[in-house]
């Protein structure tokens, strides 16, 4: 039996990322390895605080396009205004027809455009697939990082929620990660697919050739919460909606 060159380049890969602890994702739905180093680096965007890599184009769990980075970021987290610790590096997904839901925001600023309400309300609700990539960056109680991350969702929820209770969709989603090791580098994947469907995987770096398995919450207002969390006006990582809306206009 003949093995081709890239078939050896390939297991030389994992075997070296397997011994230094480092290791792929890859589903068969074209969803490519999350790694921080390795032979495809043109292939990904390292966000620079972290160091964690992103790949500019995959196919999240769930999910039913290929979709394309447009900007990574750091969420970081203040504890008694002594101390900050970066807690994980995310990765911001759309499909390409965002493009048009965007044209009559084109050739103003984009200092003016970050600031602009009706123009992040456009882009969270605007009927495309989305996605959200969260590798963390220490390990993390889940107990904690829910805490956190409801505190975070909790306002969107509110604004967005007219006929569903804010604690239902909380407890939802709490049960998702309830018994979950969310070690340093965990990938946590939420994908909006269109009209209402979030979709969430909760994986490690091990080298597999299936999907990681997800949960689905079928909850628009969950949904536009979520990316309001990273789009609305005040998101929790400036840098990650600064650098979708530099890449959406560029």
């Amino acid at each position: 039996m003949l093995i081709s060159i890239k078939s050896i380049r390939f297991l030389r890969t994992v075997c070296s990322n397997l011994i230094s602890g480092k290791a792929y994702t890859h589903n068969s739905r074209s969803q490519k390895p999350m790694a921080s180093e390795g032979a495809e680096a043109d292939l990904r965007i390292r966000e620079s605080v972290t160091g964690i890599s992103f790949f500019k184009s995959q196919t999240l769990p769930g999910g039913t396009k290929e979709l394309s980075l447009l900007g990574v970021g750091v969420r970081e987290k203040s504890f008694a205004n002594i101390i900050t610790v970066k807690v994980y590096a995310v990765g911001i997904y759309m499909e390409a027809e965002i493009s048009d839901r965007i044209a009559p925001w084109k050739g103003r600023q984009v200092d003016e455009i970050l600031k602009d309400v009706s123009f992040s309300k456009a882009l969270i609700e605007a009927p495309v697939e989305k996605g959200l990539c969260l590798v963390l960056a220490r390990d993390v109680g889940v107990a904690q990082f829910l805490r956190g991350f409801n505190e975070a969702i909790a306002p969107g929820l509110k604004a967005y929620s007219k006929n569903c209770s804010v604690d239902e969709v909380l407890a939802d989603l709490s049960k998702i990660f309830h018994g979950q090791s969310l070690k340093k580098g965990t990938i946590i994947y939420f994908t909006w697919v269109q009209p209402s469907s979030v979709q969430i995987a909760v994986t490690k770096e091990v080298p597999t050739v299936m999907s990681p398995s997800f949960s689905s919450i079928d909850s628009g207002p969950l949904a536009e919460a979520l990316f309001g969390m990273f789009l609305g006006v005040n998101p929790v990582s400036q840098a990650a909606k600064s650098a979708t809306v530099t890449s959406l206009f560029s």
